[in-house]
């Protein structure tokens, strides 16, 4: 059996800044790509940063969770939700 740094291919328990999220979210719903053509499409959509952190969801999520700001769940994971 080897020792020392393995790759177990299992996911980071890293997680971002709240401040990192945040921006990103701006970032997408605002700058990058408007928010609005993911609302108009009925399937749920969810977009996670590189630690599985929820950056965007789209109005069928809110729909579902009874949200009304996508900012209440930016920085959970879906697990969390």
């Amino acid at each position: 059996m080897e020792s020392g740094n393995e790759n177990t291919f299992a996911a980071s328990d890293r997680r971002s800044p709240v401040a990192e999220t945040q921006e990103q979210s701006h970032l997408f719903s605002t700058v990058l790509f408007p928010g609005l053509l993911f609302d108009a499409v009925p399937s749920l959509f969810l977009l996670l940063n590189e630690n599985r952190q929820i950056i965007f969801a789209n109005r069928a999520v809110m729909n579902i969770l009874g949200l009304e700001e996508v900012q209440a769940i930016v920085g959970l994971r879906p697990a969390k939700l």
